[in-house]
């Protein structure tokens, strides 16, 4: 990591792996792409195996806001990926272990991402993988919401949204 790229800025545990995230790290040409590092404890001592970069990489996406681990699966939050109409609804890319390291087996979006809702503040356990999106529009209020994904399906929509009930008491 270099300077300013905020290494540390998140981090995931999941017993001897840690995932740790760099969300300003920039990739190539791509200001701001973002990382995350995979270390494992290995021999009694943490070691890198794996710098991480999203496919689809590009400047601004903050790849590595929030990392989550949990046994086979590796998530990491890019709360302000672009897609191929301009917007930036952000998403959340998958990781699976591979060949002794880990590839990236899907990006998890909204099944209807309302623009800039900064979909990418990630939680997993067991089968669920939850994307947190606070910036989603609940009428005309920011108010956000919750996307849940079940394993081991994962399908590029999501199957569950949650929204606070009453968003006049925020």
């Amino acid at each position: 990591p270099g300077p300013h790229d905020l290494f540390g800025y998140s981090v995931g545990v999941f017993r001897n792996l840690i995932g740790v995230g760099a969300r300003y790290d920039d990739v190539g040409d791509a200001l701001d792409a973002g990382s995350a590092y995979v270390y494992a404890l290995i021999d009694g001592r943490w070691s890198q195996i794996q710098k991480l970069e999203a496919r689809n990489t590009g400047p601004g996406n903050q790849f590595g806001s929030t990392v989550a681990i949990w046994e086979g699966l590796l998530m990491v939050g890019a709360p302000y990926s672009r897609f191929p109409d301009g917007v930036r609804y952000g998403c959340s890319h998958v990781f699976t272990p591979s060949d002794g390291g880990w590839a990236e087996l899907c990006a998890l979006i909204a099944s209807n991402p309302p623009d800039n809702s900064r979909l990418g503040v990630v939680a997993a356990h067991d089968q669920i993988s939850v994307l947190g999106a606070p910036f989603a529009p609940l009428g005309c209020t920011d108010i956000g919401a919750v996307y849940v994904f079940y394993r081991p399906e994962f399908v590029s929509t999501s199957t569950v949204v949650v929204s606070p009930r009453n968003p006049e008491s925020r």
